[in-house]
């Protein structure tokens, strides 16, 4: 009835910590849920769009940002840095900001195509693409094939 059934939506912040990427997957699974759902015959499109504007993603808060200094040498737009800092905690909180920084900026156009069937599939699917699949790779998604490189 509603399939295929998709659903776009911006992150203000992608998840940083691995509790945020479960809470994130959790509700990509209750919304999967709710798709499954919507097939019965007594829901009809209002009830879907009530259903789905009871959902709500999980908070997740931008990384602090990296210092300046830092982030030009780690964009390849400087030779070094000298960065002080208020010691150990404050140089991971750092570090790890300016990791994940990192990480945003290569991930950035990138679409996580999340395939998962639960125990009926031999093992839950991760496509990464730039823009969306081509047929073969989707079905392969989906488990009828192999993606090649």
């Amino acid at each position: 009835r509603y399939f295929p059934f998709t659903a776009v939506q911006a992150l203000p912040a992608l998840p940083q910590r691995p509790e945020q990427v479960d809470a994130l997957l959790n509700a990509l699974h209750e919304l999967d849920d709710l798709a499954v759902d919507a097939m019965h015959d007594d829901w009809d499109i209002e009830r879907l769009e009530a259903e789905l504007a009871k959902l709500a993603l999980p908070q997740v808060e931008a990384p602090p940002a990296a210092s300046a200094p830092l982030a030009q040498v780690l964009a390849g737009h400087a030779e070094r840095a000298l960065v002080e800092h208020g010691g150990q905690a404050d140089l991971v909180r750092l570090l790890s900001a300016s990791a994940a920084s990192s990480w945003q900026r290569a991930a950035h156009g990138l679409c996580f195509w999340l395939a998962d069937a639960g125990e009926a599939a031999a093992s839950p699917r991760l496509l990464v693409t730039r823009g969306l699949p081509g047929r073969e790779t989707f079905t392969a998604l989906l488990g009828s094939g192999e993606v090649s490189a």
